[in-house]
């Protein structure tokens, strides 16, 4: 009784855990491509360009996290009796 008690409150926890993941994702993404956007220029500066490219490899790890987080929540769980 106790495992079942305990292992309910990890499978909660879990799966919060997963919903704030995909929440902050979301939000870095979207803070991201606001700053990728306004400072959208045509530049040679070789700063920039590194500061353009580390933009865009978060917003493709935030991407990333979100298609991985997204099946993980919306999964049915298997009951076992």
């Amino acid at each position: 009784m106790v495992w079942y008690v305990s292992n309910l409150a990890t499978s909660n926890l879990l799966n919060q855990m997963k919903i704030f993941s995909l929440i902050l994702s979301i939000v870095v993404l979207f803070i991201a491509g606001y700053y990728f956007l306004v400072d959208l220029k045509a530049s040679d500066d070789i700063n920039y360009l590194i500061y353009m490219t580390l933009l865009v490899i978060l917003m493709l790890i935030c991407v990333l996290g979100i298609l991985i987080t997204i099946p993980l929540i919306f999964q049915k769980k298997n009951k076992k009796k």
